[in-house]
């Protein structure tokens, strides 16, 4: 592979690093989550990687957001927005990723072809 070609495939695969950090993260901003349950979300999200790899990311950010949204707010319904805004984050960030890789397959074909 060509250096050119090597900087072409890096970008697709740091956009993926991003997407997989903040997807949930947005996520939960756009469920109403506060910046501290954000927080606490980064942090379970962090938790949830080493303690129950591969899906405890997912279940860490949930959490988290969770449990700031409710033990600020004391509010169920809030907390639960939240956490759910954090939840399809997250899953939009998987269907991303997956494109991100259907790409780099596609155009490693492409480079490693000529």
């Amino acid at each position: 592979l060509q250096p050119w070609e090597l900087l072409v495939l890096a970008i697709p695969a740091a956009a993926s690093i991003a997407v997989d950090y903040f997807a949930g993260i947005l996520g939960a901003r756009y469920g109403g989550a506060s910046k501290k349950a954000v927080l606490y979300g980064f942090v379970g999200l962090i938790l949830g990687l080493v303690l129950l790899p591969p899906f405890g990311g997912i279940i860490g950010l949930f959490a988290g957001v969770a449990i700031a949204e409710w033990y600020s707010h004391r509010n169920k319904q809030r907390a639960v927005k939240a956490a759910a805004g954090s939840l399809i984050g997250s899953l939009t960030g998987i269907l991303i990723n997956l494109t991100l890789a259907l790409l780099l397959l596609v155009l490693f074909i492409i480079f490693a072809r000529y």
